[in-house]
Order: C-alpha cells, then structure tokens, then sequence
C-alpha cells in the first residue's frame, strides 16, 4: 500500500500502468475509511477473519486503528469466525509435519478443516483433496493456507 501512494502523483496521460494502481487504491483506501462497515460485510459472507488483513495492510500505510476503531473492530476481529480461523491455524499447525511424513493422510486432514465452520477452511479442504497424490501440489497447498485471506480479498473482494 505504501508504494501504491506514489501513484496518486503520476500522471495517468504519461504513465499508464499509474491509472490501474490509482484505481486500487482507491478502493483500499475507500475500505480503510469505513472499516467496521467492511467487518459487516465481510462477517456477512462468513469471511470476517480476513478484516485482519486489512488492518495490516492499513498499518502498513501507517493508518493503525485508534482505541474507539479498535473496539468497533473487536468483534470481527475476535468472534467466531476468527475462532474459527485460529482453530485452521492449530489443525494445520499439528498437521503438516505429520503430513510431510506420510502423504496418505491427507484425506483425514481434509475432513478435519471441511468440519470447521469457516469458508476459508472449507475451501482449504477443498484444496487439499485436489492434491491427493500430489505431495508437492499438497506442501504447496499448506505452505499457503495462511495467506487465505489475502488471496480471497485480492481476487474477490477487489478483482485484482
């Protein structure tokens, strides 16, 4: 996001490529500016954890939360959607060494995150089960989960 800012001083006429970064932040900075109202949304679709997300890469810009915002954030920050994705975090945490050991058991892990109630775990165990088999697809699958988030918010939240 800091580099993004650079944009807003190049001129769209000389720089091209300057207009496509100028219309993505714009959109992170229209997010920043209501994130409770985001929270909502995001709580909506069953991905509130992903709120953190955006507040770090507020953070990166230098916009962190005051203790008011703070306490509007708490309860997608926190809630159960967010205990949830901890819960991915400890399943994959205690998972993946065992995985890397045999393979095979990557069916149970599957079923394991598919139990969770979070779409980021469901798609997660959708991932896995796609790379049955593929031990390197499976580590690379693993080795990403915990950019979920990241991933969702640029691709669906803001097309990029």
């Amino acid at each position: 996001w800091p580099r993004m800012q650079v944009a807003k001083e190049l001129d769209g006429q000389l720089v091209p490529a300057a207009v496509d970064v100028q219309r993505k932040l714009a959109a992170l900075e229209a997010v920043f500016a209501d994130l409770p109202s985001e929270g909502a949304r995001l709580e909506k679709q069953g991905r509130a954890v992903a709120l953190r997300q955006l507040v770090a890469w507020a953070a990166l810009g230098g916009a962190e939360p005051d203790r008011a915002l703070a306490a509007k954030l708490k309860p997608y920050l926190e809630g159960a959607q967010a205990t949830q994705w901890d819960r991915v975090a400890k399943t994959l945490e205690t998972w993946t060494p065992r995985l890397a050991k045999d393979p095979n058991l990557a069916t149970e892990l599957a079923d394991r995150l598919a139990a969770i109630k979070c779409a980021f775990a469901a798609e997660l165990s959708a991932d896995v089960r796609a790379a049955l088999g593929h031990p390197e697809r499976l580590a690379s699958v693993l080795a990403g989960a915990s950019r979920a988030p990241a991933r969702w918010l640029a691709r669906e939240r803001f097309g990029w």
